[in-house]
């Protein structure tokens, strides 16, 4: 049995890039329909964070799966650093323009996004 090793860049920063920017360009527009839906409905106020939640998540996910589609090997690492990348540029505006401080679900938000990350990219990957 023969066994190939690809040779190449583990990590397509140029595509993980990319990736966030997909990811931060689907939020604004998905989180947009959401507040013209929660606007012109009696959306429950209690389900506005988790609705945001789904809508970041869903974000990562589509943009780690799309990047990693392309390539041919390693779709886990790079979509978990666009999770990665988009949650820890999520927690610094927080910090800067929210006055939020650092906190343990802070750390859990970066988790599941790199998480989400590379789950999409190994799906990705592999289709």
């Amino acid at each position: 049995m023969k066994v190939t090793i690809k040779k190449g860049p583990v990590v397509e920063l140029n595509r993980v890039f990319l990736g966030v920017l997909w990811a931060f360009l689907l939020t604004f527009f998905l989180l947009l329909i959401l507040s013209v839906f929660i606007y012109f409905s009696s959306f429950p106020e209690d389900l506005i964070s988790k609705s945001i939640v789904i809508v970041i998540a869903f974000s990562i996910a589509v943009s780690s799966f799309l990047v990693s589609r392309n390539i041919e090997a390693n779709g886990w690492l790079n979509g978990g650093l666009i999770g990665l990348i988009y949650s820890l540029m999520l927690l610094m505006v927080k910090i800067v323009f929210l006055k939020e401080g650092f906190a343990f679900a802070s750390l859990i938000d970066v988790v599941f996004g790199f998480l989400i990350g590379a789950i999409s990219g190994a799906i990705g990957v592999n289709l």
